[in-house]
This record gives C-alpha cells, structure tokens and sequence, in this order.
C-alpha cells in the first residue's frame, strides 16, 4: 500500500541549442570508477536537440538523451533510461560544459571538453 502523493518528475521537452553547443563533447565522471562519457549533441530537422551518451568504460553503451534543454549559458540533458540528468554552463569559450551529473541520490561534479567528431581526428 502507497502512502503519501506520488512523486513523477516530468521530463522536459527539448529545445533548440546554439551552434556552440551542438557538437561532441567528452569527459571522465569520477564514480566508483572513472567513467569516460561521450556526449552528442544535435538539432533535428524539426529544430529540437536530440543527442545520446555513450559510456566508453561500460561496453561503449550508447544511451538516448531524453531532455535537453538550453537557456543562455546553462544546458541540461537527461537520461532517462538510467535516471541520470546533467546540468551545467558552457564557458565563454564555448569548449566546456562544467556542471553536475546526478544519478538517484548521487550528485558528482563533471567536465565535457569539446572535442572533433572522430572521422575529423585523422
């Protein structure tokens, strides 16, 4: 038997994202490991961000991104599929996403750093 009000987090909708945020961006979450993450981040044709992550330390397991949002300076993506959610600015350079991934009841401080897509790294 429940008791209490139920407790739903809605996950935002996507919005549109600057050019400076589009893009590949990469990072190490230190957890109980270091984790190395690649994030993608893109419009769709219908203007919206879409995006994945990709743990490269867990069998290179590429994960949608539910949620990602921007407004000025400050971007947030979920991931829905492992209750993750990042929230974070873009630097005045706009090479690094500084911010924090939190994970149920885990909050960690985590850094992507622009990168070039891999066929560009030749």
């Amino acid at each position: 038997k429940r008791i209490g009000d139920a407790n739903v987090v809605v996950p935002l909708e996507s919005t549109a994202i600057s050019k400076d945020v589009q893009g590949r961006w990469e990072g190490t979450l230190n957890a109980y490991q270091p984790l190395r993450l690649v994030v993608e981040l893109q419009s769709d044709s219908d203007g919206k961000a879409a995006g994945t992550l990709t743990s490269v330390d867990q069998n290179n397991s590429r994960l949608p991104l539910n949620s990602i949002v921007q407004k000025d300076n400050k971007v947030e993506f979920g991931v829905a599929v492992v209750g993750g959610r990042f929230v974070g600015t873009i630097n005045e350079a706009k090479d690094e996403l500084a911010g924090e991934w939190t994970q149920g009841p885990n909050a960690l401080p985590l850094s992507l750093k622009k990168s070039k897509p891999a066929e560009e790294k030749k």
